[in-house]
């Protein structure tokens, strides 16, 4: 499997000639990533049904027909922009896009919102934008988590919070994952200003070493892909 680290919690996830991109948004100023530098998209998987989860000008190219998964209150948005095989879920659904297995999970973040399991040959965790929550153990009990991604940015001023450093490296212990790549820390723009998250990359690394966690942390910047 390959993962494709485009920005903040936008990702996309490939295997055996599948490509499914989660939470589509490509900010104006990310200049480094744009839809040209990533493979032919098979599936969209957008986790909850916020305004910054959803590029309209990133999606215009993509084709219609291709499925689209997504939370409650979504479908009539997406629709309207003409894609075709949309299917709003809430967490416990599981179906196969191409090679790969989805299966979408509980979250901590609006009512409507969830996480992902892409597994394949291996299983990638997706957390999207959420807090710590009990859960989290049993998910890592039920699968073998062999990557999670994991919000790290923290308490955003005028913004919902996600889980900070300390916490992610909490969700790496429950989940007991192999390796995990820290996501949504980049600055976002809220009120017309760009606003920083006080967690960094920096922080969870330090987080799991002091827990002695056997989790592998790998850091991406936007473009950066890994084999997993």
């Amino acid at each position: 499997m390959r993962l494709t680290f485009v920005w903040q919690d936008c990702v996309v996830v490939g295997s055996n000639g599948t490509n499914l991109i989660a939470n589509p948004c490509f900010p104006s100023t990310q200049k480094a990533v744009s839809l040209d530098d990533l493979p032919r998209l098979d599936g969209i998987i957008v986790t909850h049904p916020g305004v910054d989860t959803l590029s309209w000008q990133v999606l215009e190219p993509v084709r219609r027909t291709i499925p689209v998964v997504c939370p409650r209150g979504t479908e009539k948005r997406l629709k309207k922009r003409g894609f075709v095989n949309v299917y709003e879920v809430q967490p416990g659904r599981a179906f196969n896009i191409g090679d790969t297995r989805v299966v979408t999970l509980p979250s901590k973040h609006t009512r409507e919102s969830f996480g992902v399991l892409f597994s394949s040959a291996k299983n990638v965790y997706f957390a999207g934008p959420t807090l710590l929550f009990e859960k989290m153990a049993a998910i890592g009990n039920t699968y073998e988590i062999d990557l999670a991604l994991l919000p790290v940015g923290g308490k955003i001023r005028g913004g919902r919070s996600v889980m900070d450093p300390d916490e992610a490296a909490d969700a790496a212990a429950r989940l007991k994952a192999k390796s995990a790549v820290p996501i949504h820390w980049h600055p976002a723009r809220i009120g017309g200003s760009e606003v920083r998250p006080p967690g960094t990359p920096e922080e969870f690394q330090k987080a799991v070493r002091e827990r002695k966690l056997r989790t592998r942390v790998r850091v991406l910047r936007p473009s950066d892909a890994i084999i997993i």
